[in-house]
């Protein structure tokens, strides 16, 4: 961290500890696993837990683009809380112009959304081309599998609804071990700042010293 001078009052100066900048971070990615293709009017995703104390906040949200060729049709993607609410939801265009990120996911970035430490969040994502074997693939982690998650998340389980719509998907389809993803997001783990105790002991004297010097006549 570094210190940063800025001035208050009459010459009064104070040091600001600044914070690092963080790069937000695909919270899912995965090791080994398929490819099976999407089901007609269907919203697919994957509850998960913020584990981190301090929370977590949401900058994007995505959708899995296999073969980083462009998604064939727009979905859309939302996140849900534990007590089922709609928290942020935005449209991942068709196309190859949006971000693709590490894990291969197609991102929109959205405005900032923090999500307290709980347990039962649920991301998901439509995929209302209307066919079977819609092209648009998702990933499917059991059993050749693994998730990774980012810092402060836990994969729970896949979730499934059949909507043509953006629902709360909440049935899962595998009876042991993680299954699949389409919709996702970005995340990054809050952060407080505050001063460092070495920080904190330069600062006091200097403090100390202008305000003896403001008392005399």
């Amino acid at each position: 961290m570094k210190l940063l001078p800025t001035f208050l009052g009459a010459g009064l100066v104070a040091m600001v500890v600044a914070s690092p900048v963080l790069a937000q971070t695909p919270a899912l990615s995965f090791t080994g696993g398929s490819f099976t293709n999407n089901f007609p009017w269907r919203v697919q995703g994957y509850e998960f837990d913020v584990t981190a104390p301090q929370g977590v906040t949401v900058t994007a949200l995505s959708y899995f683009d296999r073969g980083n060729d462009g998604l064939v049709e727009a979905h859309e993607v939302g996140i849900w809380n534990p007590a089922g609410d709609l928290l942020v939801s935005t449209v991942i265009p068709a196309g190859s112009e949006t971000g693709l990120d590490s894990a291969g996911f197609r991102f929109v970035n959205i405005t900032p959304i923090s999500l307290p430490a709980a347990a039962g969040y649920i991301v998901g994502g439509t995929t209302s081309i209307g066919q079977f074997n819609q092209p648009d693939f998702s990933v499917f982690f059991w059993p050749t599998g693994s998730t990774v998650m980012a810092p402060g998340l836990t994969y729970v389980d896949d979730r499934i609804i059949d909507s043509p719509t953006l629902l709360r998907p909440t049935e899962g389809r595998i009876a042991t071990g993680p299954g699949w993803a389409a919709g996702s997001f970005h995340s990054l783990l809050n952060t407080v700042s505050a001063p460092e105790p070495g920080s904190l002991a330069l600062l006091l004297p200097l403090l100390g010293g202008l305000v003896a010097r403001r008392r005399r006549p």
